[in-house]
């Protein structure tokens, strides 16, 4: 007769760094999510938010139990284990152990350093995660797209926002295809044809793009939202690392980069810090990404 080994759980907080937007946080809950279907808790600790409602695309959610923001004060006894993110090096006083992740992109993605760390705990089959969506009907039109042409606020990351959507819009409007945009107001698309859906809640924002055909967008938290609701996605990457932060996840996720000999110049500090003219916003053509559109869109009907 044989005894089947009983499962031990463990206690473990998920600590995403100071700065953490909707991108760092949705690449973290495949882990969560694994982790808990393990039989294991899972608080999740959120610091310097980059927008105020990003918590609300998880909360509730059964798999993270407690979401802690901007304190690492908590109500545990003792962690099992903290897993500390690459962004910041804070953490949880209370823990019996704890791992950090590198900033070792070519070795793991960062949704990769997530799995990676929750596999250390057993935990296989990582899967998108379960997400809050608003119950509201877009009635987006046949062939819709919907475009997020901008990214983090931050001035820092200017130079991630490709510029040319307003030409793009034009081309595709005239080829028949339903445009709409979505994120901040400063975000919207500058042209007659393209509908705007534009600072909503981040519920309704999921709920915009899970109804939409194709999401197109650039390396941003909205990416990252797309990917885990595992929708038809073209990414473009002007100077960030595709290696980092690409939506490769999402196997309906297309990635663009420009061909340009430095990049990706984000992780190359003094590269980064030594260009001033940004030319990998213009590197990427109209033209490629049309062709993209097209050849998603024709696979899928």
């Amino acid at each position: 007769m044989y005894l089947r080994k009983k499962m031990v759980t463990q206690k473990i907080a998920l600590c995403l760094g100071d700065g953490c937007g909707l991108g760092n946080l949705l690449q973290a809950l495949p882990a969560a999510q694994a982790l808990h279907d393990m039989g294991n808790t899972s608080d999740l600790f959120l610091s310097g938010l980059m927008y105020p409602d990003i918590p609300a695309i998880v909360s509730g959610q059964p798999y993270v139990r407690t979401i802690y923001e901007d304190t690492y004060d908590n109500s545990e006894v003792l962690y099992d284990l903290c897993i500390v993110s690459f962004l910041s090096d804070h953490r949880v006083a209370n823990a019996k152990r704890y791992l950090k992740l590198k900033r070792d992109w070519k070795k793991r993605s960062e949704y990769e350093q997530y799995c990676w760390a929750a596999g250390k705990l057993g935990a296989r089959g990582f899967k998108p995660p379960r997400l809050n969506l608003a119950e509201r009907d877009f009635d987006l039109k046949p062939c819709s797209i919907v475009i997020h042409a901008g990214c983090t606020q931050r001035k820092y990351w200017e130079r991630r926002k490709w510029t040319r959507y307003a030409e793009l819009a034009e081309v595709l409007t005239g080829e028949g295809f339903h445009i709409y945009c979505c994120g901040k107001g400063a975000e919207k698309i500058d042209h007659p044809r393209v509908t705007a859906f534009t600072d909503l809640p981040i519920q309704e924002t999921a709920a915009l793009i899970n109804q939409c055909d194709l999401f197109l967008s650039n390396d941003s938290g909205l990416m990252h939202l797309a990917a885990a609701l595992q929708k038809k996605q073209i990414a473009i990457f002007t100077a960030t690392s595709d290696k980092k932060s690409g939506p490769y996840y999402n196997p309906h996720a297309h990635v663009i980069t420009p061909r340009l000999a430095c990049y990706p110049c984000y992780g190359k500090n003094e590269a980064w810090d030594r260009c001033n003219d940004w030319i990998c916003r213009d590197a990427i053509s109209v033209a490629q990404v049309y062709d993209v559109i097209k050849k998603v869109m024709d696979e899928h009907g």
